[in-house]
């Protein structure tokens, strides 16, 4: 089976376990909750920040005697910034939060078989490094794509390329935090780097559609767990541990 039909595969698998109830919640609290979050601070710091955009930008705009375009700019960055807020501060609860909980319903009913190599605070120790080192280069290569999002595309094309780089970095480690040994997880990185991919780019692609993109995130979280789980069975069958 090549990669894509992989894909495909475990993207139909990762539909049916958000048909069940208590998945279904944990998929969608972290979004709602990130965009409240974000909301609420909008309402209070959004005027004056734009102000404070309008004040840094140059002053030969402010010549051409349209006003509006100063406040389009400036209303435009502060978009352009709360988007990925939003969007990075969903993954972060996810994965933190939410994905252990679905895990344990997912690797019960259809890992049973897999001995978890790691436990309680180290696997959360990881994932919250993990996330925190994912989340800081993402924001700076954000910050220094800012200028590329006013060449007409590029508004779609980079976050898109962005996105999936961090739902790779971030879920492709919380799929095998529990379950997988370093050594495992290091032979999987590699063994996996293409399909991992492909699932970040499949779930940054969801992201842009209106609604699906409420359970995006959760749903392509699902897809690293089989991805990841499923890859692990076949490693160790390969070095004769089925465990």
């Amino acid at each position: 089976m090549n990669e894509a039909a992989w894909i495909a595969k475990l993207f139909a698998a990762s539909m049916r376990e958000l048909l069940r109830p208590r998945i279904f919640l944990h998929a969608l609290w972290p979004p709602l909750l990130a965009l409240m979050l974000w909301l609420a601070l909008a309402f209070w710091f959004w005027q004056p920040a734009a102000q404070w955009v309008q004040t840094r930008l140059p002053e030969w705009i402010s010549y051409t005697g349209f006003a509006f375009i100063e406040w389009g700019i400036a209303h435009g960055v502060l978009v352009l910034l709360f988007v990925p807020l939003v969007y990075l501060t969903t993954l972060f609860l996810l994965s933190l939060f939410a994905l252990p909980a679905m895990m344990s319903e997912i690797a019960a009913s259809g890992y049973a078989d897999l001995v978890r190599r790691q436990h309680g605070f180290p696997v959360l120790w990881g994932s919250l490094m993990a996330n925190l080192k994912a989340a800081l280069l993402y924001l700076c290569a954000w910050f220094l794509c800012l200028p590329f999002f006013w060449i007409p595309g590029m508004l779609l094309i980079v976050p898109l390329l962005l996105n999936a780089w961090l739902i790779t970095q971030t879920f492709r480690f919380d799929a095998l935090a529990e379950h997988a040994s370093r050594a495992e997880r290091e032979a999987l990185y590699r063994r996996l780097r293409a399909p991992f991919y492909l699932a970040g780019f499949l779930g940054a692609l969801l992201s842009y559609l209106p609604l699906i993109n409420l359970i995006a995130p959760a749903l392509t979280a699902i897809i690293f767990v089989h991805l990841g789980l499923s890859g692990l069975r076949m490693l160790r069958r390969e070095q004769g541990a089925y465990a």
